[in-house]
């Protein structure tokens, strides 16, 4: 499929009756343009009309009518971004109407509030690629029979001269192979199944890739860093390695590899989350020198199965640490947290070797609170089933607002967990969180420069968690899940 350069395509709205059939042509022929046929264009058309009426219809009621709505659509490689700027009196999380409907057929739900600016819904689908099973006969090969070919497949370990090296186009496919063969089609990232997506990404530095090649020249292994947003910090993650390679250091080896990758970058660090199912790839981290600084509770669906080693967790969401390692010195930083917190936060950066200094004192009421309300970013991800809100500057009205979108994100889209990430240098910082953690929100960890600096992570969880069958390696990554553990269980 040929993949064109980004395109964006723009449509402001009067909001004249005349023209209501104007959106849904406009529509149609941007979902034509980026190869979505059938009953699927069909559905994406009518959840974005249907969202584009809801707020159309909550701006009439505030007689903001006659401020334009822009309708905006971008194209690239990768997927189709479709987005709804309102300018007037921004819409809390109660006037998103068919916001339900979106959130079943789109890949990303992402709203933000912009204060006095309006507020802006964007609706993200993947365009579609060829998944792997349509490009290759690919079938599943059993744990057993990993085992019996191991010796007669791989080479011995003393001379097995294996390459690890930047990801190539002509990679993608044995990629998404190896994905597929451990893990079925419950892999929590579906792009990895798409030979296309996992090159568009990389063309547009989403995804830094590298790949281990095997003497034979078969690619049997994968790491990457992950940017969706370009921001100057990376997850590393998304790692496979073949079963029949597998104990041989070639994980470790890569981690090295993409460290390297990671500084050419000039990225402040990587943050990972490595599972609580098995002590394997906690313990690599902590080898590498990365430190624990939160607990992520049901990060992962209960339907991923880790086929060739592992089983799922049956009908429990599973878990994630949350680590951190930093590529930069970091300089001293001013936190604001609750009293209670305030030792194993301590703990949490001294672990990282930062130096800080904690405020656990709340502001007395929202009207101490100076300025507005910072942007307010609510995600809905249906892959994961999981939503995420961020706060970048607190001010009297966050509370009610991260609540609100919390509360959306819940009853309206469907997420079975929301993470909220608070500004952890901000002074009221200490009093929201407090407030919050009364109303179904937990304590989850530091979030390493989650909103340029560092963010307190919190977190509600709604369908069934594992909480014990994790995992845990390491004196702090014990003492986070056992005070994550007991405030969730609370």
């Amino acid at each position: 499929m040929d993949l064109p350069d980004s395109h964006t395509f723009r449509l402001e709205l009067p909001g004249l009756p005349e023209l209501a059939d104007m959106p849904r042509t406009f529509l149609e022929g941007v979902l034509r343009f980026a190869d979505f046929e059938g009953d699927e264009a069909q559905a994406l058309c009518d959840a974005a009309c249907g969202a584009l009426r809801g707020v159309e219809e909550v701006v009439e009621s505030r007689d903001d009518f006659d401020l334009p709505i822009e309708l905006r659509a971008v194209v690239d490689a990768e997927a189709l971004e479709i987005s709804i700027l309102e300018r007037g009196t921004p819409l809390d999380g109660a006037d998103l109407r068919g916001l339900r409907e979106a959130a079943a057929v789109f890949d990303d739900v992402r709203w933000e509030q912009r204060g006095a600016a309006g507020s802006e819904l964007h609706l993200g689908r993947k365009r579609a690629h060829p998944e792997v099973t349509l490009l290759a006969e690919v079938e599943h090969r059993a744990v057993d029979q990993h085992l019996e070919d191991a010796e007669a497949e791989a080479p011995a370990a003393g001379g097995a001269q294996y390459v690890v090296r930047d990801f190539e186009a002509a990679d993608a496919l044995e990629v998404s192979r190896r994905i597929y063969e451990s893990y079925g089609r419950s892999y929590p990232n579906p792009d990895l199944f798409y030979p296309g997506r996992i090159i568009a990404l990389n063309q547009s530095r989403r995804l830094r890739s590298i790949v281990a090649e095997a003497p034979d020249g078969s690619i049997v292994g994968h790491y990457a860093i992950e940017r969706p947003r370009l921001r100057p910090i990376g997850e590393s993650g998304l790692a496979v390695i073949d079963p029949p390679h597998r104990g041989r250091g070639l994980l470790k080896s890569m981690r090295g590899k993409l460290v390297e990758v990671a500084k050419s970058m000039e990225l402040y660090g990587l943050w990972s989350q490595p599972t609580a199912r098995h002590p394997y790839s906690q313990r690599m981290n902590l080898s590498m020198g990365s430190t624990a600084c939160g607990l992520s509770l049901g990060t992962t669906p209960a339907s991923t199965l880790l086929r060739g080693g592992d089983a799922g967790g049956g009908q429990l969401r599973a878990s994630c640490f949350l680590y951190w390692y930093p590529l930069q010195e970091e300089s001293p930083l001013s936190a604001s947290v609750p009293e209670i917190l305030a030792p194993l936060v301590t703990d949490i950066y001294a672990a990282r070797g930062r130096e800080v200094t904690l405020d656990t004192a709340p502001v007395d009421s929202p009207a101490d609170l100076a300025g507005a309300d910072g942007a307010l970013r609510t995600r809905f991800d249906r892959a994961r089933r999981s939503g995420a809100v961020e706060l970048d500057r607190i001010g009297p009205m966050s509370r009610a607002l991260i609540s609100e979108a919390v509360e959306m994100l819940v009853s309206v889209a469907g997420a079975e967990v929301v993470y909220v990430d608070l500004p952890i240098t901000d002074p009221g910082c200490a009093g929201l969180a407090q407030a919050l953690m009364g109303e179904r929100l937990h304590f989850a960890g530091v979030g390493p420069r989650f909103l340029g600096e560092d963010s307190l992570r919190l977190q509600r969880l709604v369908a069934p968690v594992d909480l014990d069958g994790l995992v845990v390696e390491g004196d702090l990554g014990a003492r986070l899940a056992e005070w994550v553990l007991r405030s969730a269980r609370a």
